[in-house]
Order: structure tokens, then C-alpha cells, then sequence
């Protein structure tokens, strides 16, 4: 297989974080919110219709909430990356800056705000991430929901010592790495919210940190190298 050409947002260390963000804020809002999912939708969705179910309709509508928010920030990202790329920006970049304000300022307005709105704005947060980071070296990934890699890791990693093709063999591992990364989010969240709550979502605003940073170098030393090819030719 050939291997495919890394784009800067496709960074493994990116994709590592994303993943360990992402397992850390679902677990924070299942723990603290009534079970309530930030990012993984197919949760809400089933707990949704079971309370539907039982007529338990008060209930049910909680988990539609956090569903229409992540709907709402899909219809936002897209406009908002759109704005950017036309106009020759990175949309990525603006994506990621945007999910660190958020943050901030939901960590700021922490003490004012119930769970219920920290559920909404943490859905609309995974879904301007959902759309941002979609692939991992130049492969397809997810970083707010496993289902698709939990399918997909095992899959490549067969198909890999089958067809003895060693991109495949490392697709696999990589999208295991992933699964950890989320597993590993969801336990320290677990353990942190046991003892401060709300304050539990602080220590994310240092991966943020280091996604951003990382983008704006990683695509600074791109710059820096197209602009030293086209010293060259000339």
C-alpha cells in the first residue's frame, strides 16, 4: 500500500490527544450530568428512546438537548471553516483556537452554570472536534466516538498479516493507541471528578495548549519549506 502524505492536523500526537480529551469530557458529563453524553451521540440517542419508552418524557428530553447542540455546533463548524477557507486560511487552526475559547470560557463561567449547560456547551465543543480532526495519517479515524475504530483496528490489523502489507499492520496499532488514549480519558476523569467536580475540567486546557501550539509550528515549518522551494526554482 502507498503510503499517503501526513498533513499537519493528522498528527499522531494530535490524535492521541483528541482521543484522550474526548474519553475525559464523556466520562465527566456521564459521571456528573445524569449519564449524559458530550460527544457520544449514539448513548444519548439510545437513552433517549429508552426513557421515551418508559414515558419517562421529562428524561427523555435531557438527552435530546446535548443531540441538538451537536447537531447545531455540525451546522456552525461547517459555516464557520467555510468563512475561513475561502478567504486562503487554514480552517483547522480557527477550529482549534475555538475549541480552547470555548473551553476557557466555559472553565471561567463554571461556578454560575449547572451541568445541564456544561453538557450543552461540551457538545457543541465535540462537535466543532468531530469535524476539525477526521484522519490520522492519512487515513480516516475518530476521536469522539470508538465505534469506528473498534470495528476498523482489528479489520486492518488481519488484513495487514494477511496481505504481509506493513501500512496496514501500523493503521491497526495506531488505531488501537487511540482506543487507549479514550480508555485513559475516561478513567482520570473518572477518578479527578470523585474530588473537585465541576474543577475536574481544568487540566484540559493544557492538551488544548499543546494542540495549538503544535498546529502553529508544525504549519510555520511548512510555510518555511514551500517558501525555500520557491527561492530555489527561482
Amino acid at each position: 500500500m502507498e503510503k499517503i502524505k501526513e498533513e499537519v492536523p493528522e498528527k499522531l500526537r494530535i490524535a492521541v490527544l483528541l482521543s484522550f480529551i474526548s474519553g475525559y469530557i464523556n466520562a465527566f458529563t456521564y459521571n456528573n450530568a445524569g449519564e449524559l453524553f458530550a460527544g457520544a451521540q449514539t448513548g444519548n440517542v439510545i437513552f433517549m428512546a429508552l426513557h421515551f419508552a418508559k414515558g419517562n418524557l421529562e428524561k427523555a428530553v435531557e438527552f435530546l438537548i446535548p443531540i441538538i447542540s451537536f447537531m447545531i455546533g455540525q451546522i456552525f463548524i461547517y459555516c464557520f471553516r467555510n468563512f475561513f477557507q475561502r478567504r486562503g486560511h487554514k480552517g483547522y487552526i480557527h477550529s482549534s483556537l475555538l475549541m480552547l475559547f470555548i473551553m476557557i470560557m466555559l472553565i471561567v463561567l463554571l461556578p454560575f452554570f449547572d451541568y445541564h449547560f456544561i453538557v450543552v456547551t461540551l457538545a457543541f465543543f465535540a462537535a466543532i472536534q468531530s469535524d476539525t480532526f477526521q484522519r490520522l495519517r492519512g487515513f480516516s479515524y475518530a476521536t469522539i466516538m470508538m465505534t469506528g475504530n473498534v470495528k476498523n483496528a482489528p479489520r486492518l490489523l488481519i488484513e495487514g498479516l494477511v496481505q504481509r502489507d506493513r501500512e496496514l499492520l501500523v493503521r491497526g496499532f495506531l488505531l488501537f493507541l487511540i482506543i487507549f488514549s479514550f480508555m485513559l480519558g475516561v478513567g482520570i476523569s473518572t477518578y479527578f471528578t470523585q474530588f473537585v467536580k465541576k474543577s475536574a475540567l481544568i487540566p484540559l486546557i493544557v492538551p488544548l495548549l499543546y494542540i495549538n501550539y503544535v498546529l502553529f509550528k508544525e504549519e510555520n515549518n511548512v510555510i518555511d519549506v514551500v517558501k525555500s522551494k520557491i527561492r530555489k526554482t527561482k
